[in-house]
């Protein structure tokens, strides 16, 4: 729905319940506190598909990046793929890597094979639709006193199928962990921004004048947070004066 009075703004969530009008702002951090890009949406507009536009961005400036952590909003086979274009490592949690805990099945990331509730391993792997199609001893699963329970009628052995995502997903969960903590900086950046910096809400009306807004004030957040490099200070928020 279009606004008369607000012809750019559009309808997005928050969450499930906070429905709200206006834009988004869309940036990208480094690893100093500085941000390196910035987009201006719609509020009905995903941020995760315009994640290749904002790597765009910043390697049009110059910006080398070995890694691209994010939340699972972004997470999708063409974001992974971007970033690994790039050269870099896709941080992103999967949606579905909950999903293997509730199965019978479980998933051991350094050996990448399956156990069984028999306590059996994997023998092997072939790709299958985006993944791999993992699969038991067809001798193992016949002698296994739990078959009848697990095979189907027409199954000699058991297969477990693993998507790439997943599977990226569950062998750096140690090194995702850590990435997924280190990219709440970004989080405290736009408290800060709302809180001292009047980034709550928009000033103006129309994509263009708020784009204004959200570019000059990510430049005095920037300012400080290099000051505080400069100065050795931590990366706390400091009101603005």
């Amino acid at each position: 729905m279009t606004n008369l009075v607000n012809p750019d703004g559009r309808w997005g969530f928050k969450n499930k319940r906070t429905p709200f009008f206006g834009y988004k702002a869309h940036a990208s951090m480094d690893a100093s506190g500085i941000v390196t890009s910035v987009q201006i949406l719609s509020g009905n507009e995903h941020e995760g598909e315009h994640l290749p536009e904002l790597l765009e961005q910043d390697v049009r400036k110059g910006h080398r990046f070995t890694s691209v952590v994010a939340d699972k909003g972004y997470e999708s086979i063409g974001n992974r793929n971007t970033i690994r274009n790039h050269g870099a490592k896709p941080e992103i949690p999967s949606r579905n890597a909950g999903i293997l805990a509730k199965t019978r099945f479980r998933y051991r990331p350094r050996k990448d094979t399956f156990v069984c509730p028999g306590r059996k391993e994997t023998s092997g792997k072939i790709p299958f639709k985006g993944g791999f199609l993992y699969h038991f001893s067809q001798t193992d699963c016949q002698n296994c006193p739990l078959k009848t329970a697990c095979l189907g009628k027409k199954e000699t052995r058991k297969r477990v199928y693993l998507s790439d995502r997943v599977r990226d997903s569950l062998q750096s969960q140690r090194s995702l962990r850590r990435a997924l903590h280190d990219r709440k900086a970004i989080e405290r950046t736009f408290g800060e921004l709302k809180q001292w910096h009047g980034l709550r809400r928009a000033r103006y009306r129309g994509k263009w004048r708020v784009a204004i807004q959200v570019y000059l004030t990510f430049l005095v957040l920037n300012a400080k947070r290099i000051v505080n490099l400069i100065q050795g200070r931590s990366s706390k928020p400091v009101p603005a004066s």
